[in-house]
């Protein structure tokens, strides 16, 4: 079982990072609602659609073009990304979903309000991918703002803090101080969303709530979850050479930069070597066409085993975060799935 290539790390980061008493700004949640599964744990979709196979290739080019085979011309696009700073948003998005600033904490964000939305849900904290080297894209306002009206909740889309400058120890550090003050700032229970690097950060966080006793989000939503900076995962090698997007070169610089002084095993930088046990229900989202495809089953395997509601949508060649294109029928279908996860109705 590809579980069986990872141990059962515990957070060894906590103690040094944390306060004992960090956590008293979040006290255990007795209101906590429950949410069930209502669909079965894992599905894949019907085939490949053509929108899909389109698509795909013309993320092979564009991933060509923007160098991220090359570990220099990669860097050099992520310096001039966070130069600019987070995309626009487009004009629908401006009108229909309110967008508003937002800081909890050490970070600041910017909260997505849809017209259909039900004040009793739980809202959506959301860490946007990016290689850690990138502030969010068109695609992150894309993702979350479909989020946001498919499920009738608001999403709140964190800015994180970004390699070169902040390492893990760090970046995770301020978002889980974030995460805390969003979560009293709100006074409501908090579901937590991520898509690749994001993903990763996002299980990070509930591994590091957890192991400091801190009141856990009632969901993760994790989409393509960047969770092995080894690239050590069974298959990821052959996933990598058909993924359109995700370059080796690219992936290994973000992932030494990122981990800093720290071991890529450790798991604060890598959360598929820490213990699932005791998190929250989750739900994966994958694609076969992706380079991080293995990497999120392996997590799911794990998780499992360990007794997590965990649940995976698998789209037959899906390229990473295929969902962030959200007219593909694949999309239509994942995002279907995570709403029936989250019993929203």
């Amino acid at each position: 079982m590809l579980v069986d290539a990872f141990g059962q790390t515990a957070s060894p980061f906590v103690a040094e990072l944390f306060p004992a008493d960090l956590s008293q700004g979040a006290p255990a949640d007795s209101r906590r609602p429950t949410f069930q599964s209502s669909v079965t744990p894992r599905e894949s979709s019907k085939g490949t659609s053509v929108s899909l196979v389109m698509a795909r290739q013309y993320m092979a080019v564009a991933g060509k073009l923007r160098g991220l085979d090359d570990r220099t011309k990669a860097l050099e696009g992520a310096y001039k990304n966070q130069a600019k700073g987070p995309a626009r948003m487009t004009r629908r998005i401006r009108k229909d979903f309110d967008p508003q600033s937002s800081q909890f904490g050490p970070l600041e964000g910017t909260t997505l309000t849809p017209k259909n939305h039900s004040p009793e849900l739980p809202d959506v904290f959301y860490l946007h991918g990016g290689g850690y080297s990138n502030p969010p894209n068109i695609a992150h306002w894309w993702l979350t703002a479909e989020m946001a009206e498919r499920f009738g909740t608001r999403i709140h889309l964190m800015r994180y803090p970004l390699i070169p400058e902040y390492t893990a120890k760090e970046t995770v550090a301020q978002v889980v101080e974030s995460y805390l003050a969003a979560r009293n700032t709100l006074e409501k229970p908090l579901i937590v969303g991520g898509d690749s690097a994001g993903g990763g950060l996002g299980l990070a966080l509930a591994l590091t709530l957890r192991d400091i006793g801190a009141v856990l989000p009632v969901h993760l939503i994790l989409f393509a979850p960047w969770i092995d900076l080894t690239a050590s995962t069974p298959g990821f090698d052959a996933c990598a050479d058909r993924d359109p997007m995700l370059a080796q070169a690219g992936i290994d610089l973000a992932a030494e930069l990122y981990a800093g002084p720290l071991d890529r095993s450790n798991p604060i930088v890598s959360p598929l070597f820490g213990d699932p046990t005791g998190l929250p229900p989750t739900t994966l989202i994958l694609g076969t066409s992706d380079a991080l495809y293995p990497e999120g089953s392996a997590w799911a395997e794990k998780a499992e085993l360990a007794g997590v509601d965990v649940a995976t949508f698998t789209a037959t060649g899906g390229f990473h975060v295929f969902p962030a294109a959200y007219w593909l029928p694949e999309s239509h279908a994942a995002l279907n799935y995570v709403k029936q996860r989250i019993s929203i109705s």
